[in-house]
């Protein structure tokens, strides 16, 4: 979809799924568009005060799935050749809607 990671988050999260980002470089998620999965579950203030004065959050570029309840959130865990579809069908239209909130 040609979306990329900054550097300095693909260096965190290396070839893992995730890891931990430290609230000091939360500036590393000021992108064009954030998927966040599970949110709910955060410990604490979400994403803490820096996330909070980024372009991608206060434009409100983010899309928020839920793996337990939504289906769609649940492909983002389970991909495969099934599901795929599924999923892009889903998540397409919200990155879209995202995206044009950061152009509001």
């Amino acid at each position: 979809m040609g979306f990329e990671l900054p550097s300095g988050l693909a260096e965190i999260t290396g070839a893992e799924f995730g890891g931990n980002l430290s609230m000091e470089r939360a500036d590393l998620l000021d992108v064009d568009v954030i998927i966040w999965l599970d949110a709910d579950e955060a410990e604490g203030s979400f994403g803490g005060p820096l996330y909070a004065t980024l372009p991608s959050h206060t434009e409100r570029r983010e899309v928020f799935l839920d793996s337990y309840d939504d289906p769609l959130g649940g492909a983002t865990s389970f991909v495969s050749v099934l599901s795929l579809p599924y999923l892009l069908d889903g998540l397409v239209p919200q990155l879209a809607d995202a995206l044009a909130r950061g152009q509001d």
